[in-house]
């Protein structure tokens, strides 16, 4: 037996103006079966979240490139 969805989130690339947005939800709304579409504003926490994200990836990836070696190199 399949299980059953009830719901779905979408995310955007980038925040949109939320004046924006009203085409998204009308063309949502348009799917069979949905019920509501809401926006949600973005806020602090979602700033804070993306940022450390951010620094995050580029702690890793600054490891990647350029790695701390245990021995050094005479030449």
């Amino acid at each position: 037996m399949t299980d059953k969805v009830h719901s779905l989130t979408v995310v955007f690339e980038e925040d949109i103006r939320e004046d924006s947005c009203g085409q998204f939800i009308t063309a949502i709304m348009m799917f069979k079966n949905v019920l509501s579409v809401r926006p949600n504003v973005s806020d602090v926490s979602s700033y804070i979240a993306e940022a450390r994200a951010k620094a995050e990836i580029a702690r890793k990836l600054f490891k990647v490139v350029y790695p701390i070696s245990g021995t050094v190199e005479l030449k």
